[in-house]
């Protein structure tokens, strides 16, 4: 999964893997602003089926990451699954926890 968002947002390791579950929970679907009468239909229509992801990148800037339809459904099974079976300490703040 992990390696499946780096490829699909040609993202560094760093910044997709320090993904928070609070930052997922706040995930936004990008809205119709001035930027799209500069998009094609094909880029409007994507972005309609696209969520984003607000994670912190190198040097504290914020970076977007963009989840399907599936990547969604699948963060949510892992998010609820690693916080309810107990393999990883409920202390941990990342979507991309180690497991114990």
């Amino acid at each position: 999964m992990l390696t499946q968002l780096i490829l699909f947002n040609r993202r560094r390791v760093g910044e997709v893997s320090k993904m928070e579950v609070a930052d997922f929970h706040k995930l936004s679907v990008p809205t119709s602003t001035d930027v799209n009468q500069h998009l094609t239909t094909l880029e409007i229509k994507l972005c309609a089926t696209l969520s984003r992801v607000e994670v912190v990148g190198k040097c504290g800037t914020h970076v977007a990451v963009l989840l399907t339809a599936a990547f969604r459904k699948s963060l949510s099974i892992l998010v609820v699954a690693t916080s309810s079976d107990g393999f990883v300490l409920p202390s941990n703040s990342f979507v991309f926890a180690q497991l114990i």
